[in-house]
């Protein structure tokens, strides 16, 4: 090989790299114009499908979307059943929740459930508690790693929360209370504990237990915050957080 030829091959290998460094996008991101690499979600985990299969066998799994609360693993599985699309909940485990009410006007993220879809000791439950009257909506909540069903209801501008468990079990009746008549001692608990906050709601709660509690929720704001305290009746602030309630899916 002449010099000649030897210097013009080492120089085109040269070109060739300086061009190949200069295009190339920064680790992590794609080229200008690059398509996107095709999300793939993989097959849906062995006990969750098997619920899909024995709640809706003659469904088509569209999709499904994975979330963590509070460390348990829920599936939100889109599925076509009879030409008509649904969105099922189940935990990771394969535990059935139930079937999320996608229509819900509500913009808090929480995740709403149909009545007619969730389990049937829930339903039996809120039928024995509501005195058998329709209920304005179910929406699921997480708490220490457990799941529970929220039923609400609204009568004669008073609203009424009342939890229960998968099987059934009522845990906590929350009933909204009036600022005004909230015990002058929670009141004053809460003015000595926050003295600059504003307070928005409250409501009575009775937590079944063990051991049984009834204690106020109260929410304020205190600055930039917004946070629900924990009152006893006797006006003892055990505990502020950040307002959050339910499963955020928005």
């Amino acid at each position: 090989m002449s010099t000649r030829n030897w210097v013009a091959r080492v120089l085109c290998c040269l070109l060739m790299v300086l061009v190949s460094s200069v295009s190339a996008a920064p680790p992590g991101e794609k080229q200008k114009g690059q398509a996107p690499a095709a999300a793939d979600q993989g097959p849906l985990p062995g006990p969750v499908q098997a619920t899909v299969n024995r709640r809706f066998p003659d469904a088509k799994v569209l999709g499904f979307e994975h979330q963590v609360e509070d460390q348990r693993h829920l599936y939100f599985v889109d599925l076509e059943v009879n030409k008509k699309e649904i969105t099922m909940l189940a935990s990771g485990r394969g535990q059935y929740l139930g079937v999320v009410e996608e229509d819900n006007a509500d913009d808090s993220g929480d995740v709403f459930i149909e009545f007619d879809s969730a389990p049937q000791p829930v339903k039996n439950a809120i039928e024995k508690h509501f005195d058998k009257e329709p209920i304005d909506s179910l929406f699921m909540e997480v708490d220490e790693e457990k799941f529970f069903y929220c039923a609400e209801k609204t009568k004669a501008g008073v609203t009424r929360w009342l939890s229960f468990t998968p099987q059934g079990i009522l845990t906590e009746d929350e009933t909204e209370v009036s600022l005004k008549d909230l015990p002058a001692e929670v009141t004053a608990g809460i003015r000595k504990s926050r003295p600059r906050a504003t307070l928005q709601s409250a409501s009575l709660v009775k937590a079944s237990g063990p051991p049984p509690e009834t204690h106020y929720s109260v929410d304020i704001v205190d600055g930039k915050e917004e946070l629900t305290l924990t009152v006893t009746p006797g006006g003892e602030v055990q505990s502020a957080e950040p307002s959050d309630d339910g499963i955020d899916r928005s």
